[in-house]
Formats: structure tokens, sequence, C-alpha cells
């Protein structure tokens, strides 16, 4: 409903592809003037759900735009979009960021998000390289997105395997943050932990696979996928303090003066950069608050290290509880 109400200057259509959805939710989607495919797959992913779409979609489009079920839109999204297309950029991604801050975790979920944004999409634009794709609120030139998905069969983490083989291609990755997806945030530190399983499992998995590919990036001038498989390598970003900390209390222990200068530099250069990347908004008496949120999401976070082989065989499927904007701090 929310899409259908998009402003949109030209034509688009809306497709769902309803995987084991309930009743209710069929009848209440059929009403509606959009394509909704039902399947019911024994293992569900999202690779297999947006390939049996572009299967079953007949008609020929300029763009395809991906999005959960539980994104909202802001009401020019899709002319922000359709704009940045029109301009000859090939791959976008737009501005995910939070509809829900009601639980801490949800807060810390939500400032992950914008930290990520700043970072790893603008950051990474800005220094001419592409921005990363995060599975929603994501564009791509329709017959460019068919071809990419085609080789694409994996339990998790479509997106981080869809980024690499665009970026083998040569096809930067531009992020928009004019284009505004909300995004429902987990609430709850089980699902935080299950999900980071899911992302870290993905994530260590495609840079094993793509390794070999190294040696030809470098051949090619490639530097967009080295950087790319760089940011794979790197630990869980919520781990990075902690890591310089332990680094630093090590050195201190073994009294090595170079350890130590360089270990306390490295702490002090995270704290600055993630100070950086986190939005004003965010600065408040509650960021104080969600102390005891961030230890148990570090825990959680170490704990999703050690399930990576459990969440590379079975799609870990994220609940989503409503669409409902929520997002004052």
């Amino acid at each position: 409903k929310n899409v259908l109400k998009q402003k949109y200057a030209s034509h688009f259509e809306i497709v769902v592809v309803a995987d084991q959805l309930k009743e209710k939710t069929l009848a209440d989607l059929n009403e509606l003037p959009i394509d909704v495919f039902e399947v019911n797959f024994e293992k569900s992913t999202k690779a297999k759900a947006l390939n049996l779409a572009l299967r079953k979609i007949q008609k020929y489009f300029d763009v395809a735009l991906i999005l959960d079920a539980d994104n909202i839109m802001e009401n020019d999204a899709l002319n922000q979009i359709g704009k940045a297309f029109s301009q000859g950029h090939r791959v976008i991604q737009g501005r995910r960021t939070a509809n829900n801050l009601h639980s801490d975790f949800a807060f810390l979920d939500g400032l992950s998000e914008e930290a990520n944004n700043h970072i790893y999409n603008a950051g990474a634009n800005y220094l001419n390289c592409s921005s990363r794709l995060v599975g929603s609120g994501m564009a791509f030139e329709y017959k460019m997105f068919k071809d990419l998905m085609k080789n694409i069969d994996v339990i998790g983490g479509f997106d981080k395997a869809l980024e690499l083989k665009t970026i083998e291609k040569k096809i930067h990755i531009t992020y928009l943050p004019e284009a505004i997806i909300y995004d429902e945030k987990v609430g709850k530190a089980k699902t935080f932990g299950n999900q980071r399983s899911r992302w870290l499992s993905a994530q260590y998995q495609f840079l094993l696979i793509n390794l070999r590919n190294i040696p030809k990036a470098i051949f090619t001038g490639n530097m967009d996928y080295l950087v790319k498989l760089y940011q794979f390598a790197l630990p869980p970003r919520l781990l990075f303090p902690l890591i310089t900390l332990v680094m630093l209390g090590l050195s201190l222990l073994l009294n090595v003066n170079v350890a130590i200068m360089m270990s306390a530099i490295s702490f002090l250069i995270v704290v600055v950069a993630y100070g950086l990347a986190i939005p004003k908004k965010f600065y408040s008496l509650r960021l104080l608050k969600v102390f005891k949120a961030t230890s148990i999401a570090c825990i959680e976070t170490l704990k999703a290290l050690f399930k990576l082989k459990s969440a590379s065989k079975e799609f870990i499927h994220t609940p989503h509880t409503g669409t409902e904007l929520n997002n004052e701090l």
C-alpha cells in the first residue's frame, strides 16, 4: 500500500513473491492492483524468490527495485531513483534507515545502520569506490539484474554475492541518500544474534570463495573489487573497539612500548571514526542508557562468530512485526 502511494512521474508495477504467507495476508494482497506470485519452497531464500519472479515476469522494465516486506518508502523515493538512472547510474543503493527505535536493541541496530551508511556507502563513494548493497532499497538496470541473478543461488547473503558480481564487472554502485527506505530494526537480543550469524556467515563465505579472483582484479586494475574483499575480511564493526582494547591490555601486560602506542592510537582512531559516523540525532541521554544492550550485543556478535557453519546451511529469517513508523528518539 505504501509503494502504491509513490508519487512517481512515470509507470511502475509491483510484484510480490508470497512465500508461505498467511491466508489473510494473501487475501489482502490479491485485492490490490499488483502481481502476486505464491510459492512454497522447501528451503526458502531471497535468491530463489527473486529468480522465480524474474522468470515469471513477461514484461520488460528499465529498472528493478528490491524491497523487503517491512520496508516503507518516502513519497519521493521512486522519483529520486528514477532521476538517478536517467543521469546514467546503473546500480543504486538507497538510504535504509530505522522505522522503529522502540527498544534498546532497535536503537542500537538503527544506530549501526546509520554508521554503515556513512562509512560503507557515503564514505566508499567519496573515495570513488562502490557502496555496499544491503539486500533491500536497491535498484538495478532490469536486464543486468536478471543476468546477474541467474548465477546466484545461495542460502544467505545474496546481496553480498550480487555486490561482488556487480563490482567484478566494473559496474559502480552508487549510494543515493535522497532515496529513503525505512526498515524495521530487531528488538531482541536473540534476533540480533541470529541476524549477525547470517550476515557474518555470508561475509566470510564469499570472502573465501572469491580470494582466488585477487590476481585477476590486480591484473585488470579492479581496485574496487580488492577494496570490497578487504571490507569482507574485516571483523564485525561492533567488536573493533573491543579488539583494540584487548590489544592495548596485552601490550601493557607485556610492557612493549611500540605495541602500547600502536594499540592506543588504533583505539582512538576507531572511537573517533565511529563518533563521526553516528548522526547527531543519536547523541542523547539514551545513547548512555543503552550501555547494557551494547554489552549484550557484543556478546551476541561474538557468539555469532561460532555459528557461521550452521548459518550457512539454512536461511535464518528475521521476524517482522509491523510497518508503522515509530522512529522518534
